[in-house]
């Protein structure tokens, strides 16, 4: 009787490792699209079209579907195709783009600092395509970092005053940051000193974690601009933090690819984020 050999099965172990937790992660995208389905509707598809409904169609439809073909051949005897790490790359520079855009934004729209956040968002894109590595740590820290300093700043500087939109950006901000190191961390352990057969495993769990997370930060962003609409919630403008009083007439010059479509230019919480 012919043996099996140890190594065989031990490719098969790991096969069916990476497929159960494949199953894994495109078990918790659907849970997800399922769940905020309704909240979508209210506040993505019943809105007027803005850019962060865009990112938010697209990260939302396009993991799906890319999770999709990516199990296809995970579940099946058929080779494994590049467009797995293609597909995984472009869910998390959109991703990414979301996050910094929301400390571009946090940080008042700087031209400055978009000489500063461009060149980082280009060495990621780089970085992504010429070594397939789905991480970016440093950006990621750096991001989280700003992020805390800019609420922190806020929040303290209001003491005893309601900040909503700055309380949200910086729930989001450490939760996000949180969820994204932590697998950051398994991934490259796995990529690094695990066997070459476990290599696929982050892939569909990364890119479905990716997803969620960014359409969660932009679906908080439009449920909060709605709700700023039903309620009066008492602010202080981010200028007058920085000491920098803008002219009234300046935010009515928002473009329109940066509005929610829930807020008008008066209403918004800080008068930086439409």
């Amino acid at each position: 009787m012919t043996s099996v050999s140890p190594e065989l099965l031990q490719l098969i172990a790991d096969a069916q490792t990476t497929n159960y937790l494949a199953a894994a992660g495109i078990t918790v995208l659907v849970f997800e699209h399922i769940s905020t389905f309704p909240e979508e509707v209210k506040f993505v598809w019943k809105s007027r079209l803005s850019l962060w409904s865009v990112l938010y169609v697209w990260i939302r439809y396009f993991t799906l579907i890319a999770v999709a073909v990516d199990a296809s051949f995970m579940f099946t005897e058929m080779k494994s195709s590049s467009s797995e790490m293609f597909n995984c790359t472009v869910v998390t520079i959109t991703v990414d783009f979301v996050l910094v855009l929301r400390v571009w934004i946090l940080y008042g729209r700087s031209r400055r600092l978009l000489y500063i956040l461009v060149p980082l968002m280009a060495v990621e894109i780089i970085t992504l395509i010429t070594t397939g590595t789905l991480s970016m740590i440093p950006l990621k820290v750096l991001m989280f970092s700003m992020t805390l300093y800019k609420c922190s700043e806020h929040l303290y500087a209001v003491r005893g005053q309601r900040m909503p939109l700055i309380t949200l950006f910086l729930k989001d901000g450490v939760i996000l940051f949180l969820m994204i190191l932590l697998f950051s961390i398994v991934e490259l352990t796995i990529w690094n000193n695990a066997r070459p057969t476990l290599a696929q495993i982050p892939i569909i769990p990364g890119t479905s974690l990716s997803a969620v997370v960014g359409a969660r930060v932009l679906l908080n962003i439009k449920n909060l601009a709605t709700e700023v609409n039903d309620v009066t919630i008492p602010t202080i403008e981010l200028s007058d933090i920085s000491h920098r009083q803008r002219p009234v007439a300046a935010k009515a010059r928002i473009p329109w690819y940066l509005q929610t479509g829930e807020l008008s230019n008066s209403e918004m919480l800080s008068g930086e984020i439409h």
